[in-house]
């Protein structure tokens, strides 16, 4: 396959994924803003690829709109608490080896701060539930469109599950 077919089935996967997680967003009644930045943050040449890194990833969103929820509270919305909470993220990811999904937790971590005022708790809430859907809706294209690569690994790991049981 050539590299234009190739990137432009790419862009189109991650334009689909983009739009249907801010139909999905405004549906439930969320800022899709987060989940773009999932969509577009797991852009994934593979399908495997990007259910496996999934979980993390949304780990990784969880880390980082947590310091940004727990530095905002106690220390407040400064220029100086940003770049803290930028390094704490990034220092933090790295020690715990999530290294691959850096952008994500301090992106997210960066992104929700204007956006806290008095409801901070509610606010972590719907940001992690609107990165989900951004990485549910990547997730689900990623199936959909590469599904012929995608299957039989699926199916492989499933009997190994299975056989592990």
């Amino acid at each position: 396959m050539n590299w234009a077919a190739m990137l432009s089935r790419r862009l189109f996967k991650a334009g689909l994924s983009i739009g249907l997680s801010i139909a999905v967003c405004l549906h439930l009644q969320l800022s899709p803003l987060f989940a773009v930045i999932a969509a577009v943050l797991t852009w994934d040449p593979k399908g495997v690829s990007a259910v496996r890194n999934g979980w993390t990833r949304l780990l990784s969103a969880c880390i980082g709109a947590g310091f940004a929820l727990l530095f905002f509270y106690t220390l407040g919305a400064h220029p100086f608490v940003y770049a803290f909470i930028t390094v704490i993220t990034l220092a933090f990811c790295y020690y715990r080896n999530i290294g691959k999904f850096r952008a994500i937790a301090s992106v997210t971590a960066i992104a929700i701060l204007p956006t806290m005022a008095g409801a901070e708790l509610y606010e972590y809430i719907t940001r992690v539930m609107s990165t989900l859907v951004g990485i549910i809706m990547s997730s689900i294209m990623n199936i959909i469109l590469y599904k012929s690569s995608t299957m039989a690994p699926f199916k492989k790991e499933a009997k190994n599950v299975g056989a592990k049981d």
